[in-house]
Parts: structure tokens; C-alpha cells; sequence
């Protein structure tokens, strides 16, 4: 699969960087100047934005593309919304080894094991990691 930058740059017409932006030609109205920008975002989605007036909606239905186009996509082609650069998936993932690490103090505790001081507060960093997953997703 392309990058989605790549994939809306190359069917752009006058494409000039401009820091860490470009412009191009606008293909949703008669463009004789650059009025159009297009950037990507720190999760790699493209940011597009024509300072002419046309919605970002008309600027990639010009190019014959969808919202969805505009965004990475994991391995299943599936939309991965990443949120401070870690994916639903990664953070999921992270949720889940936290609740592996509850269980087995939670184990412990009713096989009538000792708990270390070191493994009690583990699992209460776990309790605070998963709360805060859920309130992000």
C-alpha cells in the first residue's frame, strides 16, 4: 500500500514543498497559483487544507479519492486511529500484558502466596496503566 502522502502528492499538479508542507495547484476549482496545502500529520494522516475555500471533501473527490485514502492503514487494511503516536492496537496490546500482570498477583494472592512489596506495586501501576488506556480510548 502507498503512503497516503505519496499516494495524494502524486496526482497533485505544481507540487513545490514549503517547509514542511507543500503546495500544489488545487484540483477542485480553476487553480492558476498554488493555493492548495497538504501535510502530514505526526500519526501520518494527510492534512489538506485549500486556501481558496473548497473542502478538503471536494479537493480528494477531485482526485477520485476517499476520506479513508487520507489515513495509515495497518497490515489488515484496516483504519488504525493512532492517538501520542501509539496505535488502538499497540495500546491494546499494552492493556492487555498489564491485565496478564494483575491476574497473576491476583493468582497468587488466593493460592495464598506471599505477595513482595516490588510485586504489589507492579500490579498497582498495572491498575493505574489500564485506567488510563481507557481513558484514552
Amino acid at each position: 500500500m502507498n503512503n497516503p502522502i505519496d499516494l495524494v502528492l502524486g496526482q497533485l499538479d505544481g507540487v513545490v514543498r514549503a517547509g514542511k508542507a507543500f503546495k500544489a495547484l488545487c484540483p477542485a476549482h480553476g487553480d492558476k497559483t498554488p493555493s492548495l496545502s497538504v501535510k502530514e500529520g505526526d500519526d501520518g494522516r494527510v492534512l489538506i487544507h485549500c486556501f481558496a475555500g473548497c473542502s478538503t471533501e471536494a479537493v480528494i473527490g477531485a482526485l477520485s479519492l476517499t476520506m479513508e485514502d487520507l489515513f495509515v492503514a495497518d497490515t489488515n487494511q484496516h483504519l488504525v486511529p493512532r492517538v501520542l503516536g501509539v496505535s488502538a492496537r499497540e495500546l491494546n496490546a499494552a492493556a492487555e500484558h498489564e491485565m496478564r500482570i494483575i491476574y497473576i498477583v491476583k493468582a497468587d494472592q488466593k493460592a495464598g502466596r506471599k505477595i513482595s512489596d516490588a510485586d504489589l506495586q507492579r500490579a498497582k501501576l498495572a491498575v493505574d496503566r489500564i485506567s488510563k488506556a481507557g481513558r484514552v480510548l
